[in-house]
């Protein structure tokens, strides 16, 4: 089990590796320029703001997702805004 550190109990590894992908493939399918300023957003917190501004991987995003549910709760709750509701359900 993956410890939900932003609060609400915790998931298997199986549910946050589907999160991941889920979050991953909306992150991807955005379109430009939209696409590449999230995708640099993911990655500047993901990695304490030591990226070097390349464009991640689709692998790299979804590495990132797992290892930090935290993560994917802020990454869910800005396409959440952004999309004017579409995530619901990731966490419902």
């Amino acid at each position: 089990m993956v410890a939900d550190r932003a609060g609400s109990g915790s998931l298997s590894a199986g549910g946050v590796a589907g999160i991941a992908e889920s979050l991953a493939e909306a992150l991807f399918s955005l379109d430009e320029p939209w696409r590449d300023r999230f995708l640099a957003l993911v990655a500047e917190w993901a990695t304490g703001r030591g990226w070097h501004g390349r464009r991640p991987r689709r692998a790299e995003v979804e590495s990132w997702l797992r290892a930090d549910i935290r993560l994917c709760r802020e990454i869910w709750s800005l396409l959440n805004a952004w999309g004017g509701g579409s995530c619901k359900g990731f966490y419902e």
